[in-house]
């Protein structure tokens, strides 16, 4: 086989790492707003358009920043404002 020749078995292949790491990547996020949600609970009562948001965001690195905030507000007003959240 010519290395032009498509190679199917080795696209499959990536296909299939591809979506490995995607899934990683999207079982991370949700454990980190899962995370943050508890931590949010346990410190006020997070309203139900905050939880949605926190379940729509799919970048752990925002995530994680927001599970700092959450830990280092005083008020839930707060949180939101140092997140940029009381803007949404």
């Amino acid at each position: 086989m010519s290395i032009l020749e498509y190679n199917r078995e080795e696209e499959l292949k990536k296909l299939r790492n591809a979506e490995y790491e995607n899934g990683k990547t999207d079982g991370k996020a949700e454990g980190k707003s899962e995370d943050l949600l508890l931590i949010l609970e346990f410190r006020w009562q997070a309203p139900e358009w905050l939880k949605e948001r926190i379940f729509q965001e799919a970048d752990a690195l925002c995530l994680e920043s927001w599970m700092k905030a959450a830990m280092n507000a005083g008020t839930l007003e707060d949180f939101l404002g140092k997140t940029g959240l009381a803007e949404n």
